[in-house]
Protein backbone atom coordinates (compact mmCIF):
# COMPACT_ATOMS: atom_id res chain seq x y z
CA UNK A 1 0.00 0.00 0.00
CA UNK A 2 1.11 3.52 -0.56
CA UNK A 3 1.67 6.20 1.66
CA UNK A 4 -1.33 8.07 0.46
CA UNK A 5 -3.12 5.09 0.66
CA UNK A 6 -2.03 4.52 4.35
CA UNK A 7 -2.83 8.21 5.43
CA UNK A 8 -6.26 7.80 3.62
CA UNK A 9 -6.79 4.14 5.96
CA UNK A 10 -5.57 5.97 9.08
CA UNK A 11 -8.51 8.49 8.79
CA UNK A 12 -11.05 5.71 8.25
CA UNK A 13 -9.70 3.80 11.02
CA UNK A 14 -10.04 6.71 13.11
CA UNK A 15 -14.00 7.54 12.16
CA UNK A 16 -14.64 3.78 12.35
CA UNK A 17 -13.59 3.09 14.98
CA UNK A 18 -16.61 1.89 16.59
CA UNK A 19 -18.99 0.88 14.05
CA UNK A 20 -22.08 1.48 15.63
CA UNK A 21 -21.06 5.25 16.25
CA UNK A 22 -23.19 8.01 14.60
CA UNK A 23 -20.06 9.14 12.73
CA UNK A 24 -20.08 6.10 10.96
CA UNK A 25 -22.18 7.33 8.24
CA UNK A 26 -20.24 9.86 5.91
CA UNK A 27 -23.11 11.87 5.82
CA UNK A 28 -23.46 13.16 9.39
CA UNK A 29 -19.85 13.00 9.82
CA UNK A 30 -19.08 15.62 6.83
CA UNK A 31 -21.86 17.56 8.69
CA UNK A 32 -19.84 17.38 11.63
CA UNK A 33 -16.80 18.54 10.12
CA UNK A 34 -18.03 21.37 7.99
CA UNK A 35 -19.55 22.45 11.68
CA UNK A 36 -15.91 22.13 12.85
CA UNK A 37 -14.98 24.88 10.05
CA UNK A 38 -13.67 22.41 7.17
CA UNK A 39 -16.83 22.27 4.34
CA UNK A 40 -17.42 18.79 3.63
CA UNK A 41 -19.37 16.30 1.62
CA UNK A 42 -20.24 12.59 1.58
CA UNK A 43 -18.70 12.19 -1.79
CA UNK A 44 -15.02 14.14 -0.15
CA UNK A 45 -14.89 11.86 3.31
CA UNK A 46 -15.29 8.76 0.80
CA UNK A 47 -12.52 10.10 -1.37
CA UNK A 48 -10.28 11.40 1.01
CA UNK A 49 -10.69 8.34 2.91
CA UNK A 50 -9.89 5.82 -0.28
CA UNK A 51 -7.14 7.94 -1.45
CA UNK A 52 -8.67 9.02 -4.27
CA UNK A 53 -8.00 12.85 -3.64
CA UNK A 54 -5.56 13.97 -1.19
CA UNK A 55 -7.34 15.66 2.04
CA UNK A 56 -6.54 18.93 2.48
CA UNK A 57 -5.04 20.39 5.69
CA UNK A 58 -8.09 21.42 7.42
CA UNK A 59 -9.35 18.15 6.70
CA UNK A 60 -6.49 16.92 9.31
CA UNK A 61 -7.67 19.07 11.72
CA UNK A 62 -10.92 18.84 11.61
CA UNK A 63 -11.09 14.58 12.19
CA UNK A 64 -9.10 15.52 15.08
CA UNK A 65 -12.00 17.90 16.27
CA UNK A 66 -14.34 15.35 15.48
CA UNK A 67 -13.14 12.81 16.81
CA UNK A 68 -12.12 14.36 20.16
CA UNK A 69 -8.42 13.65 19.29
CA UNK A 70 -5.14 15.43 20.92
CA UNK A 71 -4.63 18.31 19.06
CA UNK A 72 -1.99 17.73 16.11
CA UNK A 73 -2.05 14.00 16.08
CA UNK A 74 -3.19 13.35 13.03
CA UNK A 75 -1.83 16.68 11.04
CA UNK A 76 1.37 16.39 12.30
CA UNK A 77 1.68 12.43 11.28
CA UNK A 78 0.13 13.45 7.93
CA UNK A 79 2.94 16.52 7.58
CA UNK A 80 5.80 14.40 9.44
CA UNK A 81 5.32 11.56 6.58
CA UNK A 82 5.87 14.60 3.71
CA UNK A 83 9.24 15.75 5.15
CA UNK A 84 10.58 12.12 5.77
CA UNK A 85 10.19 10.88 2.37
CA UNK A 86 11.74 11.84 -0.33
CA UNK A 87 10.42 15.04 -2.08
CA UNK A 88 7.21 14.74 -4.31
CA UNK A 89 5.82 11.94 -2.23
CA UNK A 90 3.05 13.41 -0.68
CA UNK A 91 2.08 17.16 -1.87
CA UNK A 92 2.12 19.67 0.63
CA UNK A 93 -1.66 20.47 1.66
CA UNK A 94 -0.72 23.06 4.37
CA UNK A 95 -0.65 26.56 2.52
CA UNK A 96 2.21 28.28 3.34
CA UNK A 97 2.34 31.27 5.22
CA UNK A 98 1.53 34.53 3.56
CA UNK A 99 4.70 36.61 3.63
CA UNK A 100 2.66 40.01 2.87
CA UNK A 101 0.49 39.99 5.68
CA UNK A 102 0.63 42.49 7.70
CA UNK A 103 1.85 41.26 10.90
CA UNK A 104 4.35 38.72 9.30
CA UNK A 105 7.31 40.69 10.13
CA UNK A 106 6.77 41.27 13.78
CA UNK A 107 5.96 37.16 14.36
CA UNK A 108 8.63 36.38 12.57
CA UNK A 109 10.79 38.16 14.94
CA UNK A 110 8.71 36.90 18.34
CA UNK A 111 8.95 33.56 17.00
CA UNK A 112 12.93 34.10 16.38
CA UNK A 113 13.74 35.06 19.53
CA UNK A 114 11.57 32.76 21.44
CA UNK A 115 13.16 29.29 19.55
CA UNK A 116 16.85 31.16 19.33
CA UNK A 117 16.68 30.96 23.48
CA UNK A 118 15.07 27.72 23.96
CA UNK A 119 11.44 29.38 25.24
CA UNK A 120 9.65 28.48 21.86
CA UNK A 121 7.02 25.52 21.90
CA UNK A 122 6.78 22.81 19.14
CA UNK A 123 3.89 24.44 17.55
CA UNK A 124 5.39 27.97 17.35
CA UNK A 125 8.73 26.36 16.43
CA UNK A 126 6.52 24.91 12.98
CA UNK A 127 4.86 28.49 12.43
CA UNK A 128 8.56 29.36 12.54
CA UNK A 129 9.99 27.10 9.94
CA UNK A 130 6.75 28.08 7.99
CA UNK A 131 7.89 31.74 8.27
CA UNK A 132 11.63 30.82 7.55
CA UNK A 133 10.45 29.22 4.41
CA UNK A 134 7.93 31.67 2.89
CA UNK A 135 10.41 34.29 2.72
CA UNK A 136 13.92 32.80 1.78
CA UNK A 137 15.10 36.22 0.49
CA UNK A 138 16.00 36.95 4.45
CA UNK A 139 17.62 34.77 6.85
CA UNK A 140 18.84 35.76 10.49
CA UNK A 141 22.14 36.77 11.02
CA UNK A 142 24.75 36.69 13.40
CA UNK A 143 24.95 35.15 16.86
CA UNK A 144 21.51 34.26 16.39
CA UNK A 145 21.90 32.07 13.43
CA UNK A 146 24.10 29.38 15.27
CA UNK A 147 22.15 29.93 18.46
CA UNK A 148 18.89 29.07 16.46
CA UNK A 149 20.36 26.01 14.78
CA UNK A 150 21.96 24.84 18.12
CA UNK A 151 18.44 25.32 19.84
CA UNK A 152 16.67 22.99 17.01
CA UNK A 153 19.65 20.10 17.25
CA UNK A 154 18.47 19.94 20.89
CA UNK A 155 15.09 19.86 20.49
CA UNK A 156 14.92 17.25 18.19
CA UNK A 157 16.76 14.90 20.76
CA UNK A 158 14.20 15.69 22.95
CA UNK A 159 10.94 15.34 21.23
CA UNK A 160 8.00 12.88 22.36
CA UNK A 161 5.16 11.88 19.91
CA UNK A 162 3.37 14.74 18.64
CA UNK A 163 5.91 17.29 20.08
CA UNK A 164 8.58 15.12 18.69
CA UNK A 165 6.58 15.38 14.93
CA UNK A 166 6.26 18.81 14.89
CA UNK A 167 9.95 19.56 15.88
CA UNK A 168 10.97 17.73 13.08
CA UNK A 169 8.90 19.29 10.66
CA UNK A 170 9.98 22.79 11.47
CA UNK A 171 14.00 21.15 11.66
CA UNK A 172 13.17 19.88 7.88
CA UNK A 173 11.73 23.97 7.09
CA UNK A 174 15.11 25.34 8.23
CA UNK A 175 16.98 22.93 6.42
CA UNK A 176 15.17 24.80 3.44
CA UNK A 177 16.36 27.93 4.27
CA UNK A 178 19.88 28.32 1.82
CA UNK A 179 21.32 30.23 4.18
CA UNK A 180 20.70 27.95 7.11
CA UNK A 181 22.39 24.49 5.66
CA UNK A 182 25.60 25.05 6.76
CA UNK A 183 25.03 26.26 10.39
CA UNK A 184 23.00 23.61 10.82
CA UNK A 185 25.12 21.13 9.56
CA UNK A 186 28.28 23.02 11.73
CA UNK A 187 25.78 22.70 15.01
CA UNK A 188 25.26 18.78 14.07
CA UNK A 189 28.79 18.19 14.00
CA UNK A 190 29.34 20.32 17.12
CA UNK A 191 26.46 18.23 18.88
CA UNK A 192 28.00 14.57 17.62
CA UNK A 193 31.16 15.64 18.59
CA UNK A 194 30.44 15.97 22.11
CA UNK A 195 31.64 13.11 23.67
CA UNK A 196 29.13 12.90 26.85
CA UNK A 197 25.70 13.33 23.94
CA UNK A 198 23.43 10.72 25.29
CA UNK A 199 20.79 11.01 22.06
CA UNK A 200 21.94 10.82 18.54
CA UNK A 201 19.34 9.43 15.68
CA UNK A 202 16.98 12.40 15.91
CA UNK A 203 19.97 15.04 15.29
CA UNK A 204 21.99 12.89 12.77
CA UNK A 205 18.27 12.24 11.12
CA UNK A 206 18.66 15.76 9.86
CA UNK A 207 21.73 15.14 7.79
CA UNK A 208 19.24 13.63 5.30
CA UNK A 209 17.28 16.72 4.58
CA UNK A 210 19.98 19.53 4.14
CA UNK A 211 20.68 19.35 0.57
CA UNK A 212 24.59 20.01 1.06
CA UNK A 213 27.90 18.18 0.62
CA UNK A 214 28.80 19.23 3.80
CA UNK A 215 25.80 17.08 5.00
CA UNK A 216 26.73 14.37 3.06
CA UNK A 217 30.28 14.24 4.34
CA UNK A 218 29.51 14.51 7.98
CA UNK A 219 27.26 10.77 7.35
CA UNK A 220 30.48 9.49 5.50
CA UNK A 221 32.88 10.30 8.25
CA UNK A 222 30.78 9.20 10.75
CA UNK A 223 30.12 5.74 8.50
CA UNK A 224 34.29 5.60 8.65
CA UNK A 225 35.18 6.30 12.45
CA UNK A 226 31.88 6.54 14.63
CA UNK A 227 32.66 6.80 18.17
CA UNK A 228 30.23 3.94 18.93
CA UNK A 229 28.46 1.29 17.73
CA UNK A 230 25.07 3.08 17.88
CA UNK A 231 26.28 6.21 16.22
CA UNK A 232 27.54 3.95 13.19
CA UNK A 233 24.47 1.79 12.92
CA UNK A 234 22.57 5.12 12.76
CA UNK A 235 24.90 6.62 9.84
CA UNK A 236 24.34 3.61 8.32
CA UNK A 237 20.57 4.48 8.32
CA UNK A 238 21.20 8.06 7.05
CA UNK A 239 23.11 7.16 4.00
CA UNK A 240 20.99 4.80 3.10
CA UNK A 241 18.57 8.03 2.99
CA UNK A 242 21.03 9.97 1.26
CA UNK A 243 21.23 7.39 -1.73
CA UNK A 244 17.95 7.42 -1.83
CA UNK A 245 17.17 10.92 -2.24
CA UNK A 246 20.16 11.51 -4.56
CA UNK A 247 22.30 13.78 -1.82
CA UNK A 248 25.47 11.97 -2.28
CA UNK A 249 27.82 13.57 -5.45
CA UNK A 250 30.16 11.24 -7.61
CA UNK A 251 33.08 11.85 -4.80
CA UNK A 252 30.81 10.52 -2.16
CA UNK A 253 29.36 7.53 -4.16
CA UNK A 254 32.91 6.67 -4.34
CA UNK A 255 34.04 7.27 -0.79
CA UNK A 256 30.95 5.47 -0.14
CA UNK A 257 31.53 2.02 -1.70
CA UNK A 258 35.10 2.50 -0.04
CA UNK A 259 33.79 2.69 3.12
CA UNK A 260 31.41 -0.06 2.61
CA UNK A 261 34.10 -2.01 1.54
CA UNK A 262 36.40 -1.99 4.13
CA UNK A 263 33.51 -2.44 6.76
CA UNK A 264 32.70 -5.76 4.93
CA UNK A 265 36.44 -7.02 4.98
CA UNK A 266 36.85 -5.95 8.05
CA UNK A 267 33.92 -8.21 9.83
CA UNK A 268 32.50 -10.02 7.01
CA UNK A 269 30.17 -11.86 9.52
CA UNK A 270 28.70 -8.91 11.43
CA UNK A 271 29.12 -6.58 7.99
CA UNK A 272 25.97 -8.22 6.03
CA UNK A 273 23.54 -7.35 9.18
CA UNK A 274 24.87 -4.00 9.95
CA UNK A 275 25.05 -2.83 6.08
CA UNK A 276 22.34 -4.93 4.17
CA UNK A 277 19.64 -1.88 4.11
CA UNK A 278 22.65 0.38 2.76
CA UNK A 279 24.18 -2.37 0.17
CA UNK A 280 20.46 -2.98 -0.94
CA UNK A 281 20.04 0.69 -2.54
CA UNK A 282 23.82 0.36 -3.98
CA UNK A 283 24.11 -0.07 -7.46
CA UNK A 284 23.49 -4.02 -8.87
CA UNK A 285 26.80 -4.59 -9.23
CA UNK A 286 27.80 -4.15 -6.00
CA UNK A 287 24.80 -5.89 -4.50
CA UNK A 288 25.58 -9.15 -6.19
CA UNK A 289 29.12 -8.97 -5.65
CA UNK A 290 28.25 -8.93 -1.87
CA UNK A 291 25.82 -11.58 -2.37
CA UNK A 292 28.43 -13.84 -3.44
CA UNK A 293 31.03 -12.73 -0.68
CA UNK A 294 28.18 -13.17 2.07
CA UNK A 295 27.20 -16.91 0.65
CA UNK A 296 31.34 -17.46 0.43
CA UNK A 297 31.15 -16.95 4.09
CA UNK A 298 28.49 -19.49 4.95
CA UNK A 299 25.44 -16.85 5.04
CA UNK A 300 22.76 -17.47 2.50
CA UNK A 301 19.85 -15.34 4.43
CA UNK A 302 21.77 -12.37 3.06
CA UNK A 303 20.77 -12.46 -0.10
CA UNK A 304 17.50 -13.48 0.98
CA UNK A 305 17.36 -9.75 2.76
CA UNK A 306 18.41 -7.93 -0.35
CA UNK A 307 15.83 -9.67 -2.99
CA UNK A 308 12.96 -9.87 -0.64
CA UNK A 309 13.63 -6.55 1.63
CA UNK A 310 12.76 -8.26 5.48
CA UNK A 311 14.87 -9.48 7.98
CA UNK A 312 13.03 -13.12 8.45
CA UNK A 313 11.24 -15.20 6.00
CA UNK A 314 7.96 -13.99 4.68
CA UNK A 315 6.12 -17.08 6.92
CA UNK A 316 7.83 -15.60 10.07
CA UNK A 317 6.97 -11.85 9.32
CA UNK A 318 3.39 -12.76 8.25
CA UNK A 319 3.14 -14.80 11.51
CA UNK A 320 4.17 -12.57 13.85
CA UNK A 321 2.30 -9.59 12.61
CA UNK A 322 -0.89 -11.99 12.30
CA UNK A 323 -0.72 -12.82 15.81
CA UNK A 324 -0.34 -9.04 16.62
CA UNK A 325 -3.07 -8.15 14.69
CA UNK A 326 -5.38 -10.93 16.18
CA UNK A 327 -4.47 -9.73 19.55
CA UNK A 328 -5.75 -6.54 18.78
CA UNK A 329 -9.19 -7.92 16.99
CA UNK A 330 -9.63 -10.30 19.89
CA UNK A 331 -9.76 -7.61 22.56
CA UNK A 332 -11.58 -5.12 19.92
CA UNK A 333 -13.89 -7.19 17.37
CA UNK A 334 -15.89 -4.74 16.55
CA UNK A 335 -13.36 -2.20 15.60
CA UNK A 336 -11.58 -4.36 13.05
CA UNK A 337 -14.08 -4.69 10.93
CA UNK A 338 -12.82 -3.52 7.76
CA UNK A 339 -9.08 -2.91 8.79
CA UNK A 340 -7.38 -6.16 9.29
CA UNK A 341 -5.39 -6.01 6.14
CA UNK A 342 -3.94 -2.68 6.68
CA UNK A 343 -3.30 -3.21 9.88
CA UNK A 344 -1.12 -6.54 9.44
CA UNK A 345 0.22 -4.68 6.36
CA UNK A 346 1.53 -2.23 8.21
CA UNK A 347 2.64 -3.77 11.58
CA UNK A 348 4.68 -6.40 9.40
CA UNK A 349 6.58 -3.29 7.60
CA UNK A 350 7.05 -1.88 10.86
CA UNK A 351 8.64 -4.93 12.47
CA UNK A 352 10.67 -6.43 9.90
CA UNK A 353 11.17 -3.85 6.93
CA UNK A 354 15.01 -4.21 5.86
CA UNK A 355 15.26 -0.29 5.98
CA UNK A 356 15.61 1.42 9.38
CA UNK A 357 13.43 3.96 7.70
CA UNK A 358 10.34 2.10 6.84
CA UNK A 359 10.17 0.44 9.86
CA UNK A 360 10.31 3.68 11.90
CA UNK A 361 7.92 6.07 9.34
CA UNK A 362 5.52 2.75 9.83
CA UNK A 363 5.75 2.64 13.90
CA UNK A 364 5.47 6.41 13.79
CA UNK A 365 1.94 6.11 11.41
CA UNK A 366 0.88 3.13 14.22
CA UNK A 367 1.65 5.19 17.32
CA UNK A 368 -1.26 7.82 15.56
CA UNK A 369 -3.34 5.25 15.14
CA UNK A 370 -6.86 4.17 17.67
CA UNK A 371 -4.63 0.73 17.52
CA UNK A 372 -1.93 2.23 19.23
CA UNK A 373 -3.05 0.74 22.87
CA UNK A 374 -3.81 -2.52 21.69
CA UNK A 375 -0.55 -3.11 19.48
CA UNK A 376 1.46 -2.09 23.06
CA UNK A 377 -0.24 -4.79 24.53
CA UNK A 378 0.06 -7.21 21.98
CA UNK A 379 3.94 -6.79 21.42
CA UNK A 380 4.25 -6.89 25.35
CA UNK A 381 2.34 -10.19 25.13
CA UNK A 382 5.05 -11.21 22.17
CA UNK A 383 8.20 -10.55 24.35
CA UNK A 384 6.66 -12.78 27.14
CA UNK A 385 6.25 -15.85 24.99
CA UNK A 386 8.52 -18.60 25.16
CA UNK A 387 8.78 -19.44 21.35
CA UNK A 388 9.43 -15.71 20.21
CA UNK A 389 12.88 -15.76 18.40
CA UNK A 390 15.13 -13.34 19.45
CA UNK A 391 15.02 -10.52 16.17
CA UNK A 392 11.38 -10.68 16.81
CA UNK A 393 11.36 -9.62 20.45
CA UNK A 394 14.25 -6.94 20.05
CA UNK A 395 11.74 -5.55 16.96
CA UNK A 396 8.49 -5.70 19.52
CA UNK A 397 10.19 -4.23 22.35
CA UNK A 398 11.69 -1.16 19.66
CA UNK A 399 7.74 -1.01 18.47
CA UNK A 400 7.26 -0.20 22.16
CA UNK A 401 9.22 2.34 22.21
CA UNK A 402 6.55 4.39 20.24
CA UNK A 403 3.38 2.96 21.42
CA UNK A 404 3.56 2.65 24.94
CA UNK A 405 1.61 5.30 27.35
CA UNK A 406 0.82 4.93 30.84
CA UNK A 407 -1.39 2.21 30.57
CA UNK A 408 1.52 0.09 30.11
CA UNK A 409 3.90 0.95 32.26
CA UNK A 410 3.53 -2.13 35.02
CA UNK A 411 3.66 -4.68 31.75
CA UNK A 412 6.99 -2.40 30.75
CA UNK A 413 8.84 -2.86 34.02
CA UNK A 414 9.84 -6.54 34.18
CA UNK A 415 11.50 -6.71 31.05
CA UNK A 416 14.23 -3.92 32.32
CA UNK A 417 15.51 -6.45 33.06
CA UNK A 418 15.31 -9.12 30.53
CA UNK A 419 18.54 -11.27 29.76
CA UNK A 420 18.57 -9.80 26.49
CA UNK A 421 19.88 -6.53 26.08
CA UNK A 422 18.21 -4.94 22.89
CA UNK A 423 14.99 -6.02 24.54
CA UNK A 424 16.02 -4.49 27.96
CA UNK A 425 17.71 -1.68 26.07
CA UNK A 426 14.73 -0.76 24.25
CA UNK A 427 11.99 -0.86 27.21
CA UNK A 428 13.91 1.47 29.17
CA UNK A 429 13.99 3.86 26.25
CA UNK A 430 9.51 3.29 26.38
CA UNK A 431 9.84 4.38 30.01
CA UNK A 432 11.88 7.36 29.01
CA UNK A 433 8.42 8.20 26.87
CA UNK A 434 6.37 8.30 30.26
CA UNK A 435 5.61 10.96 32.25
CA UNK A 436 8.29 10.52 35.50
CA UNK A 437 6.66 8.07 38.14
CA UNK A 438 8.54 7.54 41.64
CA UNK A 439 8.40 3.49 41.37
CA UNK A 440 9.77 3.41 37.95
CA UNK A 441 12.12 5.68 38.58
CA UNK A 442 13.64 3.70 41.85
CA UNK A 443 13.64 0.70 39.63
CA UNK A 444 15.64 2.18 36.52
CA UNK A 445 18.34 4.02 39.58
CA UNK A 446 18.73 0.33 41.11
CA UNK A 447 19.45 -1.32 37.87
CA UNK A 448 21.60 0.72 35.97
CA UNK A 449 24.59 -1.24 34.84
CA UNK A 450 27.65 -0.20 35.73
CA UNK A 451 29.30 -0.63 32.41
CA UNK A 452 28.22 2.12 29.79
CA UNK A 453 26.73 0.64 26.06
CA UNK A 454 23.08 0.17 24.68
CA UNK A 455 21.31 -0.62 27.79
CA UNK A 456 23.29 1.87 29.90
CA UNK A 457 22.33 4.91 27.43
CA UNK A 458 18.70 3.19 27.94
CA UNK A 459 18.90 3.75 31.71
CA UNK A 460 20.49 7.47 31.29
CA UNK A 461 17.54 8.07 28.88
CA UNK A 462 14.89 6.82 30.38
CA UNK A 463 16.11 8.69 33.68
CA UNK A 464 16.97 11.81 31.81
CA UNK A 465 13.52 12.14 29.90
CA UNK A 466 11.47 12.05 32.35
CA UNK A 467 13.78 14.39 34.55
CA UNK A 468 14.68 11.96 37.65
CA UNK A 469 15.50 13.98 40.44
CA UNK A 470 18.80 10.97 40.56
CA UNK A 471 20.48 12.98 37.93
CA UNK A 472 21.81 15.50 40.38
CA UNK A 473 22.91 12.65 43.09
CA UNK A 474 24.38 10.44 39.78
CA UNK A 475 26.25 13.78 38.56
CA UNK A 476 27.96 14.44 42.02
CA UNK A 477 28.53 11.09 42.97
CA UNK A 478 31.76 9.58 44.10
CA UNK A 479 30.86 5.95 43.92
CA UNK A 480 28.95 6.18 40.78
CA UNK A 481 31.34 5.00 37.52
CA UNK A 482 32.74 8.30 34.98
CA UNK A 483 30.40 7.39 32.26
CA UNK A 484 27.28 8.02 34.31
CA UNK A 485 28.37 10.69 36.16
CA UNK A 486 29.04 12.63 32.90
CA UNK A 487 25.53 11.12 31.36
CA UNK A 488 23.85 12.74 34.13
CA UNK A 489 25.51 16.23 33.16
CA UNK A 490 24.80 16.29 30.30
CA UNK A 491 21.06 15.38 30.68
CA UNK A 492 21.05 18.15 33.75
CA UNK A 493 22.72 20.80 31.30
CA UNK A 494 19.99 19.47 27.36
CA UNK A 495 17.13 19.06 29.82
CA UNK A 496 13.78 16.56 29.99
CA UNK A 497 11.63 15.46 26.94
CA UNK A 498 9.42 18.08 25.40
CA UNK A 499 6.08 16.53 25.50
CA UNK A 500 3.62 18.69 25.13
CA UNK A 501 2.88 20.34 21.85
CA UNK A 502 1.45 23.93 22.53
Amino acid sequence: MSWTGRLAWLLRSWRLHRPDAPLADPAAFARALTGNGCPATPEQVVAWESGAVDPPYAAWVGYERVLGLDHCLLASSREYLRVSLPAGSLPQVLAPTDKDSDHFEHDRKRLLAAAATGRATPIQWTALGSHLTADQDWAPEGEEVQALCDEIVTQLARGVDASYRLISIAAAGLAQVAALRAPLVTSIRGYLGDPDVQVVHDPLGLLDQISSPEAADLVLDLLEKAPNRALYLHAVWQATQMVLRGGFDDRQRARLGVLVLARWRADPTQAPVDLAQLIAVLPTGFREAFSRAAQQWGNTDFGYVLEHGEDVTAESAERLATRLVNAVAAADPAAMESDRGELASLVRESLFHRESERRHLGSVLLSASPYAAGLGEAALDALSERDTVSLARGRAATLCTYLATEHHRLRLSPFVGDPDETVAAAVTIALGHIEFATTTDQVLRHMIPTQPGSLGRGHMYALGMTGSPGLSAIASSSSAPDWQRRAARWWLRTGPAIRHPQ
